[in-house]
């Protein structure tokens, strides 16, 4: 297994973990970030698709497609934020590939 990356089981679902950072900066702008926009961000986290077997999680928090979790409130902007992502998978599951997308969304304050 890759380094950082950690397997759990329990009687019922098992589950893989990472951890990942991620660094959200401003770009191609006439001003400084903390001029044209803000000093900090609000960071968000959603699943694209539903899915009703399996647990997905960013920094403890289940996502949904249904509405973004609120990562982080006031982030700042070139700095690293570690977080954990994990996605736990019950043993009652079907075999085959489990396929979504987790869109984390960065919005000025």
């Amino acid at each position: 297994m890759p380094s950082g990356v950690t397997k759990t089981t329990t009687g019922s679902s098992w589950t893989i973990s990472t951890p990942f950072d991620v660094k959200v900066t401003c770009t191609n702008l006439t001003l400084p970030c903390n001029l044209a926009i803000s000093t900090s961000y609000v960071l968000t986290a959603q699943l694209q698709s539903a899915d009703a077997t399996n647990t997905w999680k960013v920094g403890g928090l289940t996502l949904t497609n249904v509405s973004p979790s609120i990562l982080t409130s006031s982030a700042s902007y070139g700095q690293v934020t570690a977080y954990i992502f994990a996605l736990t998978v019950p043993f009652t599951e079907s075999p085959g590939t489990i396929s979504n997308h987790v869109n984390l969304v960065a919005i000025a304050n």
